[in-house]
């Protein structure tokens, strides 16, 4: 496929901020995808408890009032 992914594309058509936030999650893929791919039943299982742990955060940030 030529087009980039949805996260870059994203990116593209938003500032700085966004930008950034691509980018951090260009350079967290990977780590990922080798957990997965090496990493042993106890590494896999904190690796989820950590993404679980971010996705509840990331809520979090958005349920903030001003």
């Amino acid at each position: 496929s030529d087009q980039p992914p949805p996260w870059e594309q994203a990116a593209e058509d938003a500032g700085a901020p966004q930008q950034e936030l691509a980018s951090s999650i260009k350079q967290f893929w990977p780590a990922l995808v080798q957990i997965m791919q090496a990493g042993d039943p106890d590494q896999t299982e904190r690796a989820k408890a950590i993404l679980d742990d971010a996705r509840k955060k990331l809520y979090a940030i958005l349920a903030e009032e001003d």
